[in-house]
């Protein structure tokens, strides 16, 4: 994507095709004002991508041809990487691209929903989605007016907290406690084990 020459008109892989067409917001919609930066970062005017296991998280300013840029730019490097062939040369292997996924995930939008998270390009803002928000506050809510927990109740607490922790950074600090009795019951239950 950084690279000005590739025209991604010209060259790209037949999985573009099956990515949904943009989804665009209202105009009347505004703009949220960005805070000021306490750090100068370089411009990145091509747009970049993050990936994150099997997802490919593309991102942009559109201007110019981004948009069709940040469609084309992950298809065509997972299709060149993994496309089918014949030969001594080639190892059978499937396309390593869902196109379900490019349907359903592929299409540019200003909203999107990204490893868990709403994230709002116009309001500049990350939401967790109403129906997670409802689950895991009752679970909160249920756990601390109890006195006891299990270990795969802690665990799944700890990992919801965790992703929280993506985006509040500071919350990592009161972790320790939990963490701290999580590898006490895994200790425990080691020993235990053992002495079976």
């Amino acid at each position: 994507m950084a690279c000005k020459n590739w025209d991604a008109t010209e060259i790209f892989s037949e999985f573009v095709s099956k990515v949904s067409p943009q989804e665009n917001l209202k105009d009347e919609i505004d703009f949220a004002k960005a805070r000021d930066m306490i750090i100068s970062l370089s411009i990145e005017d091509c747009g970049k991508c993050d990936v994150y296991i099997d997802d490919i998280v593309p991102i942009c300013v559109d201007i110019t041809n981004n948009v069709d840029r940040i469609v084309a730019a992950p298809c065509t490097v997972i299709h060149a990487i993994a496309h089918k062939g014949s030969g001594a040369t080639y190892l059978p292997r499937d396309d390593m691209i869902a196109e379900d996924k490019c349907d359903a995930e592929g299409a540019p939008a200003l909203v999107k929903t990204c490893l868990g998270w709403i994230l709002n390009t116009r309001s500049l803002s990350v939401n967790l989605p109403i129906h997670k928000y409802i689950a895991w506050d009752l679970d909160l809510k249920n756990l601390i007016n109890r006195n006891s927990i299990s270990h795969t109740e802690l665990n799944s607490l700890i990992r919801k907290l965790e992703n929280v922790i993506v985006i509040l950074k500071i919350m990592e600090h009161y972790m320790n406690n939990l963490y701290d009795f999580e590898n006490l019951i895994i200790l425990l239950s080691a020993m235990l084990a053992n002495t079976d």
